[in-house]
């Protein structure tokens, strides 16, 4: 099936199994293209295949298949979280948010579609609050994240460069403003987020 041209893509998911839809820009042609037994399906660039979760919430286990839910195969141990699932601009790496290497709270790590050479690629202060989110760049290099602090009721939008493993935070403040869920624009020059800053959520 060949679903490179569709507009947009979301998924629904009822009872631990997800359906996956494409749909024009215009609204129309509005169509089922997989459907597998687990939650938060993401649609690989080839359109050929799915990662979800299936388990629980904090034992995940990260699954590949084909869009009907074929070929499945499991691609981490499913011992501890694994959430935000998002592939790589040429489908052959997985970022995920998992727990950080002292499980003191959450990190962001990068693996092959396969589930190995698996690697943490946030290394950002404590204090800073956990990383996750991670949406990759369009030439595969950089990934932007949200680094939140609960305590503080704050966060940030962060960029990990995948090489250096340098990060840097964007738009910083002090207030207590959540921004959060980072996405590219296609240009790769900005990135847009959700935030409070004005008290309302809003796309920044």
């Amino acid at each position: 099936m060949d679903i490179k041209g569709e507009a947009d893509r979301f998924s629904v998911t009822a009872k631990d199994a997800s359906r996956v839809y494409a749909i024009g820009l215009d609204g129309r042609n509005h169509r089922e293209i997989g459907s597998v037994p687990g939650r938060g399906p993401m649609l690989s660039p080839d359109g050929k295949r799915l990662v979800y979760m299936a388990g629980t919430w904090t034992a995940t286990r990260l699954m590949v298949s084909g869009l009907d839910g074929s070929g499945v195969k499991q691609i981490n141990d499913g011992s501890s979280i694994a959430w935000n699932n998002h592939w790589s601009p040429d489908g052959g790496r997985i970022a995920f948010t998992g727990k950080n290497e002292l499980g003191e709270g959450l990190a962001v790590f990068v693996m092959n579609a396969d589930g190995s050479e698996r690697r943490q690629v946030t290394h950002i202060k404590p204090e800073e609050g956990n990383a996750q989110w991670p949406v990759w760049s369009r030439n595969g290099r950089q990934l932007a994240i949200q680094v939140s602090n609960l305590k503080l009721h704050s966060g940030h939008i962060w960029v990990v460069d995948l090489t250096s493993g340098e990060a840097h935070k964007l738009a910083a403040h002090e207030r207590p403003y959540l921004d959060e869920t980072p996405y590219w624009f296609p240009d790769g020059k900005r990135i847009a987020f959700q935030s409070n800053r004005t008290e309302e959520w809003k796309f920044g």
